[in-house]
């Protein structure tokens, strides 16, 4: 069931553990009893993906009528209201406006995903909004994604603007540097990775051409 509340937001490791989610592996796990104790509602976070289930204590079984858009009546609409209640609480306290939100960086990572299966992950404590794609076979990137300031990429404008840094064969690099849309690496060995500045200079179908070659690069 798609939680629309997260939309666009990142976990915060610490603001999850403070309002009482624990690590189990690679999620964070969060348990909360809502019905007046009847049914127990468990959210799972792993990467910037939200899962949830909802058990009844008594029969230890899980309860899935409020994810029917057809399904009806006053308790199931109970239930339903609650977990959406008890959702945009943890999507209030626990989550940071996300990045990467511009058309570019939208079509770039929608490629990623219906092509290579991946998402973004967001994996420093110190950096919240920092993220990257990497291959699921060998565990490698082959994206950076940040949010950074123009004037330390040097590039006309004011504010900041995503960028993607991905993996390039070394000879096209200076081929397809244009000091514009890209740029040599931010933050990465420039010999081996560039810069795509995702905002309207870019042409989205060429970035996720070279996606795809970061991608068979980080084989």
């Amino acid at each position: 069931m798609r939680h629309e509340m997260f939309d666009g937001k990142i976990p915060n490791l610490q603001k999850l553990k403070a309002y009482g989610f624990e690590e189990v592996g690679d999620a964070l796990t969060y348990s909360v009893k809502i019905m007046d104790g009847q049914f127990s509602l468990t959210v799972v976070i792993v990467g910037n993906e939200v899962t949830t289930s909802v058990t009844d204590l008594a029969s230890s079984e899980l309860y899935t009528l409020h994810m029917i858009d057809g399904a009806a009546g006053a308790f199931v609409g109970a239930v339903r209201a609650e977990v959406a209640k008890a959702l945009s609480d943890i999507a209030e306290a626990c989550f940071d406006k996300g990045a990467f939100k511009g058309a570019t960086a939208q079509k770039v990572l929608r490629f990623a995903k219906e092509n290579f299966g991946n998402e973004l992950e967001f994996l420093w404590e110190g950096f919240p909004k920092d993220a990257v794609l990497r291959r699921k076979d060998s565990g490698k990137w082959y994206a950076l994604f940040v949010e950074i300031d123009r004037a330390k990429l040097g590039v006309a404008g004011d504010g900041e603007v995503d960028i993607a840094v991905m993996r390039a064969l070394p000879d096209s690099i200076p081929t397809l540097t244009d000091g514009i849309s890209i740029l040599p690496a931010y933050h990465m060995n420039k010999k081996n990775w560039l810069t795509a500045v995702l905002d309207d200079t870019a042409e989205s179908q060429k970035i996720c051409q070279m996606l795809r070659q970061s991608y068979d690069l980080a084989k």
